[in-house]
């Protein structure tokens, strides 16, 4: 009688039909005495929180799904690697420096001989699309670069993400600094998706596609989310 008592009690607690103050305030230590030994009402209490804790779990769990949340109960413990940081950082310079360097071939042409040409040489480059190309990667590496030194539990969840948008926001909610104005003036302004510097769509070639201009200004933002995301690494 007593295990069977004990069974339907634990099965209406899986179930929610009684909660923690019922069964903690209904079956008292005094009323064990009644049922037979304390050691009845010990396995009998061990049962009851446990079964609590479950019906706890899986009502948060339920809620924070519930509400968005990205995460259970079982959280995964922030996880930095500022050294993969700097791995991250130090090729995003380098993309930005190429990057730059293309730039001032542009400005600065010159003819066959070496010397200086008197004028911009608009064909020197006849694609400036590589230039924002390589701008774009340079924000995405200075981001993960952040990602990386902060937490590489997120930063493995946006490691194949291309998107300016998604890691500054999940860099904004790690580091509390907001990149995401310059984030989206990078893809409205300038690339769109990012395909668009390197795929031709629908008769459009990313080589006519872009200006001197937004190359420019590519690598100006670029510049900016590094700068911001080396602070986050150093």
């Amino acid at each position: 009688k007593v295990t069977q008592f004990i069974l339907d009690v634990i099965g209406k607690l899986e179930r929610g039909e009684i909660g923690v103050e019922s069964s903690s305030a209904g079956y008292s230590a005094s009323s064990s005495y009644h049922y037979g030994a304390s050691n009845y009402w010990t396995f009998f209490q061990g049962n009851v929180n446990r079964c609590n804790n479950k019906r706890r779990k899986r009502h948060f769990d339920y809620t924070n799904r519930a509400s968005g949340g990205s995460y259970t109960r079982n959280q995964r413990l922030p996880n930095p690697q500022p050294a993969v940081g700097l791995q991250w950082i130090k090729q995003a310079k380098y993309d930005i420096i190429a990057a730059n360097q293309q730039l001032m071939s542009c400005s600065n042409p010159r003819d066959r001989s070496g010397a200086q040409t008197s004028s911009r040489n608009e064909d020197a480059v006849t694609s400036w699309n590589w230039i924002c190309y390589k701008a774009h990667q340079s924000c995405e590496k200075a981001l993960k670069a952040a990602l990386y030194s902060m937490d590489a539990n997120v930063a493995s969840d946006y490691q194949t993400s291309h998107d300016l948008s998604s890691l500054s926001s999940a860099h904004s909610s790690l580091s509390g600094t907001s990149l995401s104005d310059l984030a989206t003036r990078f893809s409205t302004e300038i690339t769109g998706q990012h395909t668009a510097m390197r795929y031709p769509t629908g008769g459009r070639l990313p080589g006519d596609s872009f200006t001197r201009e937004q190359a420019e200004k590519a690598v100006h933002i670029a510049q900016q989310v590094l700068d911001e995301c080396e602070n986050c690494v150093s």
